[in-house]
This record gives C-alpha cells, sequence and structure tokens, in this order.
C-alpha cells in the first residue's frame, strides 16, 4: 500500500480560544488514538496533501518532532460548517501484531454481458469492511463482471480477499445486479397509436357508409306505412271501374 510522508508536532494547545490561534497559524490540531493518546498538530499543507487523497487508501509515515515515527491512517475528519475547510483530523495508530478494521474500495473490471444486451448495472456498494494486520492492508478488491447476464448479482459473499483479510460486512449485502431496462416509457407511444387507430390514412379509400341498425330500420318502415295505405286507397275506385 502506498505510504505518505507528512511532520506532526506535539501541542499544548486545548481549549477553544488556544485551538482557534492555532488554526489562525496555518495549524491544524489533530488526535492521534490507536496506542497511548498524542496531542498533534500539523501544517495545513499538509492537511490538503492528505485531503486531496482522500478517495484513496495509504498508509502515513508520521514523524512527530524530529522524535518519534508512528504509522497510522486517517480515521475522520472535522469541518467547518461555513466554509467547508479541515479544522481536525484523527488519526488511527498502527500497531505491529495487532488487526484493524478499515474500508476498502472496490473496483469493477469489464463489462457485463447483460449491459451490452441493453440491460442496467445498479452499483449498490463501492466499499467493503475488512479487517487483518497493518501489512497486509489490500489496495482495493477487484471483481470481474464481463460474464454477468441481465438478472444476476454480486454479494459481498461472493467477493475473493486474501486467506490473511477477512470482510466485516454481511455476507448478503448486494454490491451490484444487473437488471432489464425499464419498458415503462414505451407506454406512451403505444397509447398514441392506439388513438390514431380509426384515423384514415393519407390516400386510403373512403370507409364504406355504416348499415343502419335495427331500430334505426324498423323507424323508417313505420315512416313509410301512411304513405303506403294511401297510394292502396288512390287505386281503389279504378277497380271499380
Amino acid at each position: 500500500m502506498k505510504e505518505i510522508e507528512i511532520k506532526t508536532f506535539f501541542r499544548d494547545e486545548v481549549g477553544k480560544n488556544k485551538v482557534k490561534k492555532l488554526r489562525e497559524e496555518k495549524m491544524v490540531p489533530s488526535v492521534l488514538y490507536g496506542g497511548e493518546i498524542k496531542l498533534i498538530k500539523l501544517s495545513l499543507a499538509d492537511v490538503d496533501r492528505l485531503y486531496s487523497l482522500r478517495h484513496e487508501n495509504f498508509i502515513i509515515k508520521m514523524n512527530i518532532d524530529g522524535k518519534e515515527q508512528k504509522r497510522a491512517i486517517l480515521k475522520d475528519w472535522q469541518f467547518d460548517p461555513v466554509t467547508g475547510k479541515v479544522i481536525h483530523i484523527d488519526f488511527l495508530e498502527l500497531i505491529e501484531g495487532k488487526t484493524i478494521t478499515i474500508s476498502i474500495p472496490i473496483e469493477l473490471e469489464g463489462t457485463p454481458e447483460g449491459v451490452k444486451k441493453g440491460g442496467i448495472l445498479e452499483h449498490h456498494l463501492w466499499n467493503v469492511n475488512v479487517e487483518c494486520l497493518p501489512d497486509n492492508i489490500p489496495d482495493h478488491i477487484k471483481i470481474d463482471i464481463s460474464k454477468l447476464d441481465i438478472g444476476d448479482s454480486i454479494h459481498i459473499k461472493d467477493l475473493k480477499v486474501p486467506e490473511n483479510v477477512k470482510i466485516v460486512d454481511s455476507p448478503e449485502d448486494v454490491v451490484l445486479t444487473i437488471v432489464a431496462p425499464s419498458i415503462e416509457e414505451e407506454k406512451p407511444a403505444v397509447a398514441a397509436e392506439a388513438g390514431v387507430a380509426g384515423e384514415a390514412a393519407p390516400g386510403a379509400a373512403p370507409a364504406e357508409p355504416s348499415q343502419p341498425t335495427a331500430q334505426a330500420a324498423s323507424k323508417t318502415q313505420t315512416e313509410q306505412k301512411p304513405a303506403e295505405q294511401k297510394s292502396t286507397k288512390e287505386a281503389e275506385p279504378a277497380k271499380k271501374k
């Protein structure tokens, strides 16, 4: 794992006012945990350097006042709620023979077969917590996802790590899955096609007139009956002659 060297100093500044003055001198108060707790401080320049690497895992080689050499990792940051600047850092000392729990990034390798077919990669976990000795801390955990098809998933229990590294997260936690594409977006188009189904296409022949209903036909026949009866009465005198 990558190592970063920084210079730190023991500090006596404790309390709101003294710590505020310390920050005005472009120093950031810090605490080193893990063994004997040590109150330390470091320059704003070193803080900026550490912050630029915040998405990576690395070990800090800490020189304290030029008298002590410590190995540590970053444990926590504190930020000013207004300016967003780092105002405090907690470090965890690495002690030989003592295991630590640390978050390790997950790296994906390859393009899933399911994605090539139109599926969607849903990535749920980007880091995994492991327990190991300081010298066995992995840089990352790599996963080959090239053979995953639609409906396939990878869980914590599927991850492969060295024998001297133990994953402490739940084995059933889902790291990622390949899901089928959603088809809900096509529904409005289908509805639109249904809405114009009854319209004639340009250049098509006019539709045949619809046949009258039985009720309409019956009404037509009823209206014709008086005319037929009148015609019959007019014809009767001719027969008598």
